[in-house]
């Protein structure tokens, strides 16, 4: 498609921008933008030369789908990245990355998330940081799972778990346990997974009502594959509730993705429908499983 230059009438950089500029609008890049381009997942136009240009409005209806919090959270997070380099602070680059990674992932990017995870890690490790290091373990093993890959996210699930457990950070060890018993269940792996849930949900703090939601959909998933179907409605009918409570709409959008799958495994197809509708207007970008 070919393009108009705007950029003389505004003033600065314009509606029209170069692959460079679209990339640091993302906070992505430009290997990526491009596959999300081939994608057409981001529209891209070309000038006579061949060269890739963005239009603005294009890049903020990409944000504005790309999941719960992403037009606010997007240039946010992309401005503290720029402000850690500057800086020249190492811990505030890695947590910039941690968080854009989180940002990617609960929208449903997990291949950009892991990149960032992964940049995470090695920065807090050369920091020395073993409970910052231990996390960003924990999330790409989440970031793996996204990506299908059970066994590699087991794996450093188990290694996350170990490390967290050694230094006594309670608050990351509950998420490392639901996020492995998930995966085992997703393998048929029951018994493990029900301890390793019971095993969050001891671990859980009584005011960390994100654990107390997340771990409760953890369980609820076990009982499922037990059979216990009552019991398995109750706990995730809980944990998209305390979601939607305190408005976590990315994680309410991930619990509701499991609850209209229990339906539907079920027969309950209408009452599918009603839950899938209501995840809908969360405005996801796939439909990657995150644990």
């Amino acid at each position: 498609m070919a393009y108009r230059d705007q950029t003389s009438a505004r003033g600065g950089e314009g509606e029209w921008l170069t692959l460079g500029q679209a990339a640091r609008f993302l906070g992505v890049a430009q290997s990526t933008i491009r596959k999300w381009s081939d994608q057409g997942r981001v529209p891209a136009f070309y000038t006579p030369g061949g060269h890739r240009r963005y239009r603005r409005s294009d890049l903020e209806a990409f944000i504005d789908r790309s999941g719960p919090g992403g037009k606010e959270a997007g240039p946010l997070v992309l401005r503290a990245l720029e402000l850690a380099h500057a800086s020249g602070s190492l811990f505030s680059r890695a947590s910039a990355l941690g968080v854009r990674g989180w940002l990617h992932l609960v929208s449903e990017v997990p291949v950009e998330a892991e990149s960032d995870f992964t940049a995470a890690r090695e920065l807090f490790s050369e920091l020395g940081n073993t409970t910052r290091e231990a996390g960003m373990v924990m999330m790409i093993g989440r970031a793996a799972f996204a990506q299908g890959d059970v066994g590699r996210a087991e794996k450093l699930l188990r290694d996350a778990v170990r490390m967290l457990k050694g230094i006594g950070d309670r608050g990351s060890l509950v998420e490392a346990q639901r996020a492995l018993s998930m995966v085992l269940t997703a393998q048929n792996r029951i018994e493990e997974a029900e301890r390793l849930a019971h095993e969050a949900r001891e671990t859980v703090g009584p005011e960390d009502r994100v654990s107390l939601s997340t771990t409760s959909l953890a369980l609820g998933l076990v009982r499922a594959a037990q059979g216990r179907d009552m019991e398995a409605e109750a706990l995730m009918r809980d944990a998209i509730d305390g979601f939607a409570l305190y408005d976590i709409r990315a994680l309410e959008h991930w619990a509701l993705r499991y609850f209209a799958e229990f339906l539907h495994s079920r027969g309950r197809d209408d009452e599918a429908v009603v839950y899938e509708e209501r995840r809908a207007g969360l405005a996801p970008v796939s439909t990657a499983p995150i644990v």
